[in-house]
């Protein structure tokens, strides 16, 4: 009775796996339209349904046996493959066309985006993405040469996050290098509070090192407990003579921005 249970259930598991991949409707679409749902609906459950029914119909006496093997292997291989591939294609779209349903590969991103939206947490982070900076930037930043998202740790110890998609003691915004010298604009959706710990400028002629230090690690490179809510991506700090700033940047593009900083402020100061 348990292997008819098992096996009940996983048919059932895979019925709805085969369902949601297809898309035919709105409600079938319903993982489009969470944060990773796509780790949820084409692998977590097609796996979690094909190795139920394999391992049941393989543990049977039935004239159906010979599919249990092939359902767990197949099961195995959507956990391995589509794990891999879905995890890839978040930094690169174009790999994720290796698995998923075609209808869904082949949306652009401002459609995924759009599913996107019906999700808490996901609208937050759009609200991130457009909201802009709290405040201008001083005059004296001049034009913009280049500028990458991330935040600034003013808070190493603290479990406080300004929003629910931050990192903890991270004030997200912008950190942009100008003609002047750099700027760290937080988000103008955050509380003042944050606000007024995340102020940062610097005159190219008032910087003094940058460098890169491992994810997790303070400026000195010691690393501090807290993988959750953590950024896993290589940190940026800026010291001046004064100061030291530790900022996290989306996209593991800390060490292409240390390298870009280094030769701006290199040429406009010598």
């Amino acid at each position: 009775m348990a292997l008819f249970m098992i096996g009940l259930m996983g048919a059932c598991i895979t019925a709805f796996a085969v369902w949601s991949w297809r898309g035919r409707s709105f409600a079938a679409r319903w993982w489009t339209r969470r944060g990773r749902g796509a780790e949820m609906g084409l692998v977590l459950i097609p796996t979690f349904g094909l190795i139920a029914l394999g391992g049941a119909l393989i543990s049977t006496e039935s004239v159906l046996l010979w599919l249990g093997g092939p359902l767990l292997f197949m099961g195995f291989f959507v956990f391995v493959w589509g794990l891999a591939v879905t995890f890839l294609g978040t930094f690169r779209w174009s790999i994720q066309r290796a698995w998923g349903p075609r209808w869904w590969t082949r949306q652009s991103e401002g459609e995924r985006w759009s599913a996107l939206q019906h999700d808490p947490g996901i609208s937050l982070a759009l609200r991130r993405q457009s909201s802009g900076a709290a405040f201008a930037p001083p005059a004296w930043l001049g034009a913009e040469l280049e500028s990458w998202r991330g935040g600034l740790v003013v808070d190493l110890e603290t479990r406080a996050r300004p929003d629910g998609v931050s990192s903890r003691g991270t004030v997200p915004g912008i950190l942009a290098a100008g003609e002047g010298g750099l700027w760290f604009g937080p988000g103008a959706y955050l509380g003042s509070e944050w606000v007024k710990r995340a102020q940062f400028e610097v005159p190219w002629q008032d910087l003094r090192r940058v460098w890169t230090v491992p994810a997790l690690a303070d400026a000195e490179g010691e690393r501090r407990g807290g993988r959750l809510y953590r950024s896993v991506f290589r940190r940026l700090v800026v010291a001046t003579d004064e100061r030291t700033f530790l900022f996290e940047v989306e996209g593991a593009r800390a060490r292409k921005a240390a390298e870009m900083i280094e030769r701006e402020q290199s040429a406009r100061v010598g």
